[in-house]
């Protein structure tokens, strides 16, 4: 986390800091509580396909319950558990959900799932990177154009990769820069 930290200090302008914390973890509820309060990170990230945990548990409800205290968005990378992810977006109506890589990276039946899913909730918001299906994307901007986000991924893709993604659906002006970073 501290490298996250310094990067925001460097780049205050360009990096926006986002705690990832494995709600199994004895000190979950610390790492998020020094993340926000100490570091001044203005998100939560969980990754249970990665960090090997159980999304429909106890211990995922009180790290998203400290995050609707703090009234942060809290992004889900969905590589597994995507119906408990979903289920969890309608048990707190409150706290702002992201759903990476517009929840199935290349699974266009996915992606429309999300997109509808988007549509029918407040709380919800997609991101773009690996998201791979160009048609997909385009068909979320035209949709929910205020609540598509342009992420990177990085250091894992070149940020200008997923610039140039965007800017290459040839988008209104608007909308495009919505999803740069105007959302």
């Amino acid at each position: 986390m501290k490298e996250i930290y310094e990067a925001t200090k460097k780049y205050p302008d360009e990096i926006i800091g986002y705690a990832r914390v494995n709600p199994e973890n004895d000190n979950a509820i610390e790492v998020l509580e020094k993340s926000i309060e100490d570091y001044g990170f203005k998100g939560l990230k969980m990754h249970p396909g990665n960090d090997k945990w159980t999304v429909n548990s106890d211990k995922t409800r009180a790290i998203l319950m400290k995050a609707e205290s703090y009234k942060i968005p809290v992004l889900f990378d969905p590589v597994v558990q995507l119906e408990d992810i979903f289920k969890l977006i309608d048990e707190y109506p409150n706290l702002n959900f992201i759903i990476a890589h517009m929840g199935g990276f290349y699974d266009w039946k996915i992606m429309e799932r999300c997109i509808s899913l988007a549509e029918e909730k407040d709380n919800v918001y997609l991101d773009t990177p690996f998201a791979m299906v160009h048609i997909m994307i385009k068909e979320a901007a035209k949709r929910i154009p205020t609540k598509l986000l342009m992420g990177t991924d990085s250091p894992a893709i070149h940020p200008l990769v997923e610039i140039e993604k965007i800017k290459s659906l040839n988008l209104s002006k608007e909308v495009e820069d919505n999803i740069l970073g105007g959302n």
